[in-house]
Formats: structure tokens, C-alpha cells, sequence
């Protein structure tokens, strides 16, 4: 009975892939058995090697038998919609899941790996697999990468490759590099590459030493095009990660010397220029300071770091897992340059993830080199960072905001904006500031007064005392250099302040890449990309809360509408604390003084008028809350129970639009679901068609070069069956035809035999009949045929395809 359901039509190949018949055969199983389970190389003369160092690997040429299908499988992978992959660690091109499409080559490649390979690889292994198979195709081009992993990730086991390159060599890059161990169990030198090849296939053990990467494809005009996935079994115990040490910082550095003018450019010491660099650096938490260092100085520094007294020392490990954002904000330094670029010097003040980099030897640096770097740590360079970002970097930056919060408790005009106190120490003086300290970002400001409040208040000899600690290194960057996001990193410090100094990159383009990316935990987009340039001060304030997005405004409003009055609180917010507890302590404190403030105006008579953005400000515990009233009337009355009664009167409405919202969304993923299915069908419809239309046009040449093959052999047949005959042309009369040949003075023509002799077509008034012979012999035939033209116009019998070309 029919069912009324419609199938997909499947299209059948003209063709079967199998594995590599040489893989079934007994004593080679046998072999890669013991060598597999004893972890000892293998070199099997049907060429499969199995790799034992750094970590067990194996490779299988000839992986399928049928080159039609794998030539059909590279086609359909580049139909495929591929999706870019970039972030820290890679960046290439991969397909949708193989079980999501439905071509016929990709869906037998599946098949091929799910159910022969599967049954084989569990056979030589052990390994109990579970029916779980990823299972996708990627793309490698120019400049793509995969950087060091292990690739362990839940139940992976093991993890293959199948490729489907052009001719490829190692100079076209996109090699699989394998790393050895160092004592922690830390990737550290790729010990062996693996050459991509067609129809070759790799695999190897998902553990935590499966250290592995593709290097850069330097090729601009290959793809480096795979098959690739993993099979699963169920969890295996991993041993625990190594967390490396957390760097050692230091304090600044005190020197009597002055080396401010020695260094830096004298525009960025000018105190207007500094307020103006501070109001950006607190609306951005970055800025960029071009030609920051005096150009004398800088020529000096850029040429020790290019000669050859530096001294550079590798630093890694290579890789760090990336599938685990730590719980905080940090960046990652993506080093991905091109072959034309020499090196990149960068002196950061904060410390940055494990990476991939030339570190400067502390014990060779040249004078100047090592006196830059003491520059870059000393105190007095922290007390203008101070002055630059707003940040309290030393003790007198600290004093002067202390001053300035006393003085806005102190006064009812400082919620307006009035200027503060002038700053012993700080460069900037009151008329230059334009109110600089209340607009310093409030959560830098609210970090340190909480601190000293809960120490004990002002004045506190409690023990967290301002010490802004630094970590200073020289790093070179070349080809191949990189850090990585990873989820062990250790970071004493809540807050940090980046600082990158760009020497030796004259002329840097954002294709070179050596960008320093900053994104936030669990999320993809990036924040903020640093951008080399010659001789120029980056500066970047991060956080290790997530909590930063809600620093971004300087002031923070809490709205509340109801009618027939509107009223609108603004919270001028004193800085925010770095402990959640605190944070929540402050909202609570701030929501009870703004409703004693609420209840105290709804309080007053009735008939009582509010001016038009009249404003009450009050002052409690250093926190300063300004609420303005902007009311159309204010009929007295329970005010507080009218807005409660108004919020319960909403609440059904809200329930109703949110229950709309939903239906409508999920309508719309309905609706995106069903299309997504219709695009699918139509693809693979018109892939179908596509398919038939290509074997017809097959057929159709075969077909128009048999026809032509066939009209050439009839010709040819014909010409022969007419190579005796010859057509004259002659008056017509009542002789005998024969006598013509007499007439044609042939010697001997009495002699010769005719077949047939006979005028061709009707008879006609306008013109004679032309008289056709055949000849019985080809040689008389011949003889006739020499006396062309001397009595009689002879022509031969040939068919019309060969009339105007010379006969056979």
C-alpha cells in the first residue's frame, strides 16, 4: 500500500569505493595489531607507516581504490558553502557537519568511514567506539593555519585526516607537525611533518600528547582541501593540566635621574595634552601615543634591537587549549606575519598568555636597550601613567584623588561638576584639568576608596596599601610567532594596564598581521585590536570581571515611570568595588537612600508644585546621589501604592507580549527550519540535475564522434565500390555507348570488359545525359582515365563529401 509520502530521489554512482584492499590482508593486520598495541614503529611494504614518536601516528596512501569517486568527492566538497574559521588558534575554511548534506560522494565517504574504516580500526585498536562520528571538510589558502592542540576535547578518540590535494610539496606549507614533550607534558619542538598527499590518509590517538598543527600554507595558488573528523568512545581519564608559574613582578624602579625628558617626546609631558589624553584613555580604557619616544633616543634603540649583540631565546610552550575561556577578560597576541617581514619589537609593561616568541636575553641587553627598559619601570614613568589614564599607579596620584573625593563630599556644588583640588606632584594643575577627577572612570576611583574604607577608612595603616607591581620584557616577533588564549593561565593582578612600545615596523601594513586581539570570556567578538606602528605607546586598561561593560558609561541612571509623574533618579557613582559582595552592598545602600528620598518628597502637601528640573542631592557614607523631578502634576495622594498598582495592572500585558513574542519566535524558527529544509531539497535536486546534465553531455559527444566516425567509414566504402567507374559527357545519339571508348582512341578497347554501362537520370532537351562505365578491371579503368581532356570530359564517381578533395 502506497504510503503517500514522497522520497528523496537517490542518486546512484556508476561507480563503488572501497578501502585499499592491501589494509585486509591477514598478516598485515597481524602485524599492525602487535606494533599498534606494543607502541613500536611499523613500515609495512604495502607502505602504511605507523609512527611511534613523539606520539603514535599513522599513514595510509592509497586509502581508496576508486579514483572516479574521489575526483566526484573533491568536486562536490567544492560546491559545499564553506564557513571561515578564525580566532587565536586557526584560521581556514570548514563545511557544515557530513550528515547534514546529502550528496551522494559525500554521503558514501560517510558511509565508507562510519561503517568499513570503523569496523577496521576497531578491529587493529581495541578501542570500543561509539556510534558518534564528526565528520566535516576543510579548506586551507593562502596564509591559513592551525596552531598548536591536542586536540582533546570529551570523548574523541581518534582524530583523521583524509586529503584531497594537488601536487604538493614543502614549500607550499600546510604540513602536519608533530610535537614532542618537555617534563611538564608541554608541547616544545616539532620533531616530524607529515606531507599532505591525494587520497592519503592519517590518524592518530586523541591523548595529552597528541600535540599537533598545520603550518601555513605559502602557496597563493593551492588549496589545501581535506576530509577530516574524529570517532569517539567514552570518556577517558586525562591527567591534569599543567599550570605554569605566575610571572614575578616587581615594584617601579627609584631613580633620581631624570629620565622623562631624556625619553619621551616633549608634546605628551605638556599638562593640556595629558588631561586630553586622560579624558580619551577613561572613555576608551585605550589610546594610542604616535612618536612617543624622542627620535634621537629611538634611533639609538632600534638599532641595538636589529644588531647582533641582542641575544634571543625561544620562548613557548607552543600551544594552549583553547576550549575553555578562563573567567575573566584578557588578550590574545595573534603573531601571524608574512615572509616579507623581518621582526617586530614590543616592551609590554603587563604579562601577557604562554606564547611563541623571541625573548631578549636580561643578561645581554645592549646600554641603551636595558636603560630603556629602566625607564619604562621607573617611578616616575608610573606617576605620569597616572597622569595619562587616570589610574592610581603611585602613592601621590593616590593622595591627590583622596583629596579630591574629601573635597566633593565636602561640597553640595561637586555633583554639578566643580573643579577639585590642585594635585601636589600630579603635572596637571587645577585650570588645566577641566574637572579631569570627576570624570576619572568611577570604578578605577571605587577600587582603591573601598579598599582603604575597608582597611579602616582614610588614613588606614591597613595593609593594602597602593603598589602597583609591573612585569617588563623585550619579545621579537617573526614568521611563525603567536600566543594563545588557554584556560591555566595565572594572573595575580584584578586590573592591568598594557603597555606596548612598536619599535622596527616602519611601514606595517594590517596584512603583515602581529595585531594584539583582546575579546572577552566565552565570546568570539573581539574587543579591541592593537595595531603595530613605528614608534608608538599603546596603552590598554583590562579587567579580569566581566563586569567591565558596565564600567563603560561615567554615569549610570535608574529610571522609574508612572503617571501622572515622572521621575527620574541619576546616581553620580563613586567607583565601583572589585568584590561582588561589596557591589552589592553599594546597589543596596544607594536603592534605600534614593527611597527615603522618594518617600520624604511624596510626603509633602499635595498642592505643592515641583519647578521643572529641580534636584535634591544627598550625600551618605561618600556616596553622592543627585534625583531629578521632572513632573507634569502631583495630586498628593499614596503615591507609592498608585505606581505598585500601576506595575500589577502592567504585569498581565507584559506576560501577554512576552507569550507573543515567543509564539512569533517560535513561528519564525518554524519558518527558518521549513526553508533551510526546502534550500536543502532544491540543492540536492539541482545537484541531481546538474549531474544528468553533464553525463548527457558526455553522452552527446560520444554520440556526435561515433556519427562522425561512421559518415567517414561510409564515405570511405563508398569511394571504394566507385573506384571503377567513370562519368563522361557526351552528346546523346543512338550508338551503342560501347563504341564511346573506340572513339576515345583506347588502345585495345575492344578488348575490354565492361560491368555496366548506362546514362544517368531523365532525358532532357537542355542538356545530354552525363554516360557512366564501370569498369571490370581497375587498370583499364585507368588507362581510359589518362586520356582525360583530349577528346571527352571525363570525371570520376566519387560521393559528394569528396567531390572537391583529391580521391582515394
Amino acid at each position: 500500500m502506497a504510503s503517500g509520502k514522497c522520497k528523496d530521489k537517490e542518486v546512484r554512482l556508476p561507480y563503488q569505493a572501497k578501502l585499499n584492499l592491501a589494509y585486509q590482508e591477514e598478516d598485515f593486520l597481524q602485524s599492525f595489531k602487535t606494533a599498534f598495541k606494543e607502541k613500536r614503529h611499523l613500515a609495512h611494504e604495502n607502505k602504511v607507516i605507523l609512527y611511534n614518536e613523539p606520539f603514535q601516528c599513522c599513514q595510509m596512501p592509497n586509502f581508496i581504490n576508486s579514483k572516479h569517486f574521489l575526483e566526484g568527492l573533491k568536486e562536490e566538497l567544492l560546491d559545499q558553502i564553506f564557513l571561515e574559521k578564525n580566532n587565536d588558534l586557526y584560521k581556514f575554511q570548514q563545511t557544515l557537519d557530513f550528515k547534514t548534506i546529502s550528496t551522494p560522494h559525500i554521503k558514501l565517504i560517510r558511509k565508507l568511514l562510519h561503517e568499513d574504516f570503523l569496523s577496521w580500526l576497531t578491529d587493529v585498536t581495541g578501542f570500543a567506539f561509539t556510534d558518534q562520528i564528526d565528520l566535516t571538510g576543510s579548506r586551507y589558502d593562502y596564509t591559513d593555519v592551525l596552531l598548536c592542540h591536542d586536540d582533546e576535547l570529551d570523548t574523541r578518540r581518534i582524530a583523521f585526516i583524509l586529503y584531497l590535494v594537488p601536487p604538493w610539496s614543502a614549500e607550499d606549507g600546510g604540513m602536519l607537525d608533530l610535537f614532542d614533550m618537555d617534563e611538564h607534558r608541554q608541547p616544545k619542538d616539532v620533531v616530524r611533518s607529515l606531507l599532505p598527499s591525494w587520497n592519503n590518509f592519517v590518524w592518530f590517538e586523541v591523548t595529552e600528547a597528541s600535540h599537533h598543527q598545520v603550518s601555513e600554507v605559502l602557496s597563493p595558488d593551492k588549496c589545501r582541501l581535506s576530509v577530516h573528523g574524529w570517532f569517539h568512545t567514552a570518556p577517558v581519564p586525562r591527567p591534569e593540566r599543567y599550570v605554569e608559574p605566575a610571572p614575578v613582578l616587581y615594584p617601579h624602579i627609584v631613580n633620581e635621574q631624570d629620565l622623562l625628558s631624556d625619553w619621551i617626546n616633549p608634546i605628551y609631558m605638556d599638562p593640556e595634552v595629558q588631561a586630553r589624553i586622560q579624558m580619551t584613555f577613561e572613555k576608551n580604557s585605550e589610546i594610542e601615543l604616535q612618536g612617543f619616544i624622542k627620535e634621537d633616543k629611538y634611533q639609538l634603540l632600534r638599532e641595538a634591537l636589529c644588531s647582533n649583540d641582542m641575544v634571543w631565546s625561544m620562548q613557548g610552550p607552543p600551544n594552549k587549549s583553547y576550549f575553555v575561556r578562563r573567567a575573566e577578560e584578557y588578550r590574545v597576541t595573534a603573531w601571524k606575519l608574512s615572509k616579507r617581514v623581518t621582526h617586530l619589537i614590543e616592551s609590554p609593561i603587563s604579562f601577557g598568555p604562554s606564547t611563541h616568541y623571541d625573548l631578549a636575553e636580561e643578561n645581554h641587553l645592549p646600554e641603551i636597550v636595558n636603560e630603556c627598559k629602566q625607564f619604562l619601570c621607573s617611578e616616575q614613568w608610573f606617576l605620569t601613567l597616572s597622569n595619562l589614564t587616570g589610574l592610581t599607579l603611585h602613592k601621590l596620584a593616590a593622595d591627590v584623588r583622596a583629596s579630591s573625593d574629601s573635597e566633593t563630599d565636602e561640597s553640595p556644588d561637586a555633583a554639578q561638576g566643580g573643579s577639585t583640588a590642585g594635585s601636589s606632584g600630579d603635572a596637571v594643575p587645577d585650570e588645566d584639568r577641566g574637572g579631569i577627577e570627576n570624570d576619572v572612570p568611577e570604578k578605577r576611583r571605587k577600587q582603591e576608596k573601598t579598599s582603604k574604607e575597608e582597611d579602616g577608612g582614610e588614613g588606614s595603616t591597613g595593609s593594602k596599601e597602593i603598589n602597583p607591581l609591573c612585569h617588563a620584557e623585550v619579545r621579537r616577533w617573526n614568521q611563525g610567532c603567536y600566543t594563545l588564549l588557554h584556560d591555566t593561565e595565572v594572573s595575580e593582578a584584578e586590573f592591568a594596564l598594557d603597555a606596548m612600545l612598536f619599535i622596527c615596523c616602519k611601514g606595517w601594513r594590517q596584512d603583515y598581521g602581529g595585531y594584539t586581539s583582546y575579546i572577552t570570556r566565552g565570546e568570539d567578538e573581539e574587543l579591541l585590536s592593537v595595531q603595530p606602528a613605528e614608534n608608538s605607546l599603546a596603552l590598554v586598561y583590562r579587567d579580569k570581571d566581566t563586569l567591565r561593560y558596565a564600567y563603560a558609561e561615567i554615569r549610570t541612571r535608574v529610571v522609574v515611570i508612572c503617571d501622572p509623574t515622572l521621575y527620574m533618579c541619576k546616581v553620580n557613582p563613586t567607583p565601583v568595588s572589585q568584590s561582588k559582595s561589596t557591589i552589592n552592598s553599594l546597589i543596596t545602600d544607594i536603592l534605600e537612600l534614593v527611597t527615603a528620598e522618594i518617600d520624604a518628597i511624596l510626603s509633602k502637601s499635595a498642592n505643592q508644585m515641583w519647578k521643572l528640573n529641580d534636584h535634591h542631592s544627598i550625600s551618605r557614607g561618600g556616596h553622592q546621589v543627585v534625583i531629578e523631578f521632572n513632573p507634569i502634576t502631583s495630586d498628593g495622594g499614596d503615591k507609592l501604592t498608585f505606581i505598585t498598582e500601576m506595575l500589577k495592572r502592567l504585569e498581565p500585558d507584559i506576560a501577554s507580549v512576552k507569550e507573543k513574542v515567543e509564539d512569533v519566535q517560535s513561528e519564525m524558527r518554524a519558518v527558518r527550519k521549513e526553508q533551510n529544509h526546502e534550500i536543502s531539497s532544491i540543492s540536492n535536486d539541482l545537484r541531481a540535475v546538474k549531474d544528468d546534465v553533464e553525463r548527457l553531455k558526455v553522452q552527446n559527444q560520444y554520440l556526435q564522434q561515433s556519427n562522425k566516425t561512421l559518415i567517414d567509414k561510409v564515405n570511405q566504402f563508398e569511394c571504394y565500390s566507385r573506384r571503377n567507374n567513370l562519368i563522361f559527357n557526351i552528346e546523346e545519339n543512338y550508338q551503342p555507348l560501347e563504341a564511346i571508348i573506340s572513339e576515345l582512341g583506347v588502345p585495345d578497347s575492344d578488348k575490354m570488359i565492361f560491368q555496366t554501362i548506362h546514362r544517368m537520370g531523365k532525358p532532357s532537351t537542355t542538356r545530354p545525359r552525363p554516360v557512366i562505365i564501370r569498369f571490370a578491371y581497375l587498370s583499364e579503368r585507368q588507362t581510359v582515365w589518362d586520356l582525360n581532356g583530349k577528346k571527352y570530359s571525363l570525371n570520376e564517381d566519387l560521393p559528394e563529401d569528396y567531390k572537391n578533395t583529391e580521391g582515394s
